[in-house]
């Protein structure tokens, strides 16, 4: 905004505080132009289109000069508009810095399925024991059934007879180890999986969270924008009278 140079007013330049932070309005691509301080003859333009775009002291719109209850709207929104910005940039970097963890999270997690793959492993490697073992008492059954049958005796039957029980005693006691593993990998697997799937379930409501909040940040982002925008189109680039903004800064 700049101030009036009309015949009827001080010829004053000063540089209101506020304007400074037009250039903390302007976001990436918005770009702020610099521009020198003008002074002098009341009627003196500004040296160009783009020096005046965002200039202190001097304005390229035609539209009327600010009345007094508009620069003090203007006054008012562009600490809003201020204000937004801050906390959106805050935000932003917020999130930024959660997104990382929750990245760091992921891969973290994936290491942790490490354990569940190794309770796979193991309850595979313990079917094919298990079915093993299956093989050794089927043979077995059938063996004793045909010696059974066949009411041998003499030395060689007690010698097969004698074979039989001790592999039999044999078979019991990998069956109860059998038993043990099962229980030990039943109780790992469930573990793993529990511990995993529970992470999981966390990490995936933490994504969800996070995407539906970027998803609204994205929005305000865009709104503060335009509101920007908006301040730039009808107050940045007006002019207004040296008076009215004294008056207004005196509360009046």
């Amino acid at each position: 905004m700049s101030k009036n140079a009309g015949s009827s007013l001080p010829v004053s330049f000063a540089v209101p505080a506020w304007v400074k932070v037009v250039c903390a309005l302007s976001l990436a691509g918005a770009g702020c132009v610099a521009h020198a301080q003008t002074g002098g003859a009341a009627a003196a333009p500004a040296a160009s289109a783009a020096e005046a775009g965002l200039a202190k002291g001097s304005g390229t719109s035609r539209r009327p000069i600010l009345t007094r209850d508009e620069l003090r709207v203007c006054f008012a929104q562009e600490e809003q508009v201020r204000k937004r910005l801050e906390a959106t940039e805050a935000e932003r970097l917020a999130m930024n810095q959660e997104k990382t963890v929750i990245v760091s999270d992921q891969k973290a997690l994936q290491a942790d399925r490490a354990a569940v793959d190794d309770a796979k492993k193991q309850a595979s490697d313990f079917s094919a024991r298990l079915k093993a073992y299956s093989e050794r008492v089927e043979s077995w059954n059938q063996r004793t059934a045909a010696f059974n049958e066949d009411k041998k005796t003499g030395a060689d039957a007690e010698r097969t007879r004698e074979a039989l029980n001790k592999e039999r005693e044999g078979i019991a006691s990998d069956g109860a180890a059998l038993e043990a593993d099962k229980t030990r990998i039943n109780e790992a697997s469930k573990a793993a999986v529990s511990a995993f799937n529970t992470k999981a379930v966390a990490l995936d409501s933490r994504v969800k969270s996070w995407n539906e909040r970027n998803a609204k940040l994205n929005v305000d982002s865009a709104n503060v924008e335009a509101e920007r925008k908006t301040w730039v189109s009808e107050c940045s680039d007006r002019r207004y009278r040296e008076e009215d903004e004294a008056a207004i800064r005196a509360g009046k």
